[in-house]
């Protein structure tokens, strides 16, 4: 049987949490694989940025999915809002743009050569089509979303779900529910003619921790019975692939998309530039149809933000960057590099960063992009009043390491040949 390759995702999933008591299932996993200590989540650590560098291999700068949310203008410099969790934006920008991914996905090139990718995904329906936008164009690939099965494509396997179990179910905190249907259909659907059925790629997303610590705290009691109640079902494929799988030459992947840090305090970025003087609007006022005048700035985000000036006047550009270094509650910020000196450190506005530095720049990107000051000793952040404070929000820096965790165990893998030569790690990571 050729190579084929099962992906469990923990969206959310700091290392340090994966521990004997909190995952015992996982961390017995962990222990005994091959990990990759140079897999870094991409900036802003987002989702739905995330996610796009993982199903294409690239970063940000190449695939150009460049915030959860962010603004763009169509062929008739209309203004649109991308908004990450929903799929008709999603749709509706892949669309406008003539490709939301600037390049080839995952699911793409596996069609090229007559393979398959399926994916079930407990995360919003939006970051679940995003894992695989078109799905629905590629004989025997899916994208399945849990919470929404009626938004599954293809259609004909939309049908066929809701008749087994309806629209879905409810998204509760923890999300045991979408866990187990994520597991259960792998079960039902994906082995119904065993290991040899397989997609040569098959994706589990697990929406625990993110869910959870969003909406609860990376420390309750209720987050800690998600991650556990995780752990069992990751425990029920693990057992599979230990007895069946395996030996069938499947691969097994464990990994995240970024990890969590707590919310420390609020602050108010919209009033830091009002107060300078700054006309501005905001992702809700173009997801109204505000048309945006060219001395108006467009704030996005509630973490990591973008800004937007239409007229790109210098004046304006430099009164927003001024305007954010004089505040406290902001710490970095950025530009897009000079085309003049595009391998420089400052950006296109003096006296910021270039976004080349985190592989981040792109045409979609904002004009100034900024971080609020967190305190790097505690791991805890600042941000808009988006979330509750002592909640979490997304986050590369854990305070002991600094990576999403990905680990890869085989019967004979590339990565199990890289144990024994490790000169061959080169060869493994992921591009730059």
């Amino acid at each position: 049987m050729s190579l084929k390759f099962l992906i469990a995702g923990f969206d959310g999933l700091r290392p340090d949490f994966a521990t004997p008591d909190n995952m015992p299932r996982l961390a017995g996993f962990l222990e005994k694989s091959h990990t990759w200590e140079n897999y870094l989540a991409c900036f802003p650590t987002e989702t739905y940025v995330n996610h796009p560098s993982i199903f294409s291999g690239v970063r940000p700068e190449r695939h150009g999915v460049i915030a959860n949310s962010f603004c763009y203008e169509d062929e008739k410099r209309r203004m649109h809002l991308f908004a990450g969790f929903r799929i008709d934006s999603v749709m509706e920008a892949d669309a406008l743009m003539h490709g939301l991914y600037a390049v080839p996905d995952l699911g793409a090139r596996l069609a090229r050569e007559g393979k398959r990718l399926r994916i079930y995904c407990a995360n919003s329906p939006g970051s679940t089509r995003l894992q695989h936008v078109h799905a629905s164009d590629c004989k025997g690939h899916l994208n399945a979303p849990v919470h929404a099965l009626d938004q599954t494509i293809p259609a004909r396997e939309a049908h066929e779900l809701i008749r087994t179990h309806g629209k879905g179910v409810p998204l509760e905190f923890p999300d045991a529910l979408g866990t187990t249907l994520t597991v259960d259909l792998f079960f039902e659907r994906e082995l119904k003619d065993g290991p040899e059925g397989l997609a040569e790629a098959t994706v589990l997303w697990i929406g625990e921790p993110d869910h959870s610590e969003h909406e609860l705290g990376l420390f309750s009691d209720r987050t800690l019975e998600g991650l556990r109640q995780a752990d069992r079902e990751f425990g029920r494929v693990l057992d599979w692939w230990e007895t069946q799988g395996r030996a069938k030459d499947i691969q097994l992947v464990v990994m995240s998309d970024h990890g969590h840090v707590e919310v420390a305090r609020h602050a108010d970025f919209e009033e830091i530039l009002e107060n300078a003087g700054l006309h501005v609007l905001t992702g809700s006022d173009i997801a109204r149809g505000a048309e945006p005048r060219a001395d108006d700035v467009i704030l996005i985000g509630e973490y990591t933000s973008g800004i937007w000036v239409p007229g790109k006047k210098r004046e304006t550009l430099e009164a927003v960057r001024d305007a954010l270094m004089n505040s406290p509650e902001v710490g970095m910020v950025f530009s897009q590099p000079d085309p003049d000196r595009p391998d420089a450190r400052e950006g296109l506005i003096p006296g910021t960063f270039s976004e080349g530095l985190l592989s981040s720049a792109h045409p979609r990107g904002p004009d100034i992009r900024f971080i609020p000051r967190g305190d790097p000793e505690t791991g805890r952040c600042v941000m808009t009043n988006a979330l509750a404070l002592g909640s979490a929000r997304t986050e590369d820096s854990c305070r002991r390491k600094r990576m999403r965790f990905s680990r890869f165990r085989g019967a004979a893998s590339p990565a199990s040949d890289a144990i024994r030569n490790p000169r061959r790690m080169k060869t493994l990571r992921r591009p730059s």
